[in-house]
């Protein structure tokens, strides 16, 4: 019994870690995290961490697989709907974290794209655990795209599995822009363009504004044509 007491409190101690990890990481990357600030906000001896990490892109890795499998349960809560049109879940799986970054005031963006940026050229570890990441996000896209093209609602010339790595990439480029401009507003243009391109050109604020949304139709999506140059 008390070794299964024990276990618990170790188990306890690297989820402390893990999740000091996240919360210094989100904020200041890789490079700005010493290992002292994560044992103070962990409030763990400093010998603890090397007793379940050999090495801080070790620690990183952890990080990046927690953060990942968090992102993967709020994203499956939406994607998982089957009683809402695919397009319309797709959309609802970005929006899923708006509530976040603005309570942040648009300053944390994503750990992976924050990884990305900072460490993926230092460590092959660190690469490998966001490259696993983003292919998971992508292939849960890929899926969702793929049952929205066999249901008729995807625009004509758009690849669902190039869509989805499209929109992944977009949707990171987007929370660089708005770390940058500490504003909501390159989260607005991701909408945007996603309405126009995959919704069908369906307005909808992203973020509620204290402006009147427009009316949406329920089903009956009119089929859209891509223009050639973004379909080729």
């Amino acid at each position: 019994m008390t070794g299964h007491i024990d276990a618990m409190a170790k188990d306890d101690v690297r989820e402390q870690l893990v999740a000091a990890g996240v919360q210094l990481m989100l904020a200041g990357g890789f490079t700005a995290t010493g290992i002292k600030e994560i044992v103070d906000t962990a409030d763990v001896p400093k010998g603890s961490f090397y007793y379940y990490f050999p090495s801080k892109e070790a620690f990183a890795e952890a990080v990046v697989a927690k953060y990942s499998g968090d992102a993967v349960k709020l994203r499956m809560d939406t994607l998982s709907n089957g009683a809402v049109a695919p397009l319309d879940r797709l959309r609802a799986s970005f929006e899923a974290f708006l509530p976040y970054y603005a309570s942040k005031g648009f300053m944390e963006g994503c750990l992976l794209g924050n990884l990305g940026v900072d460490a993926a050229d230092r460590s092959d570890l660190v690469r490998g655990s966001l490259q696993s990441a983003f292919k998971a996000w992508q292939t849960d896209l890929h899926a969702l795209l793929a049952e929205a093209d066999l249901a008729g609602d995807l625009p004509r010339g758009l690849d669902p599995a190039m869509t989805a790595a499209f929109l992944v990439n977009s949707w990171e480029g987007a929370l660089v822009r708005m770390k940058v401009e500490r504003s909501d507003e390159p989260l607005r243009c991701f909408f945007t363009i996603f309405d126009h391109l995959i919704m069908g050109q369906r307005p909808k604020s992203p973020i509620k504004t204290g402006r009147s949304k427009r009316g949406r139709s329920k089903r009956g999506r009119r089929k859209t044509e891509v223009p050639r140059a973004a379909a080729d």
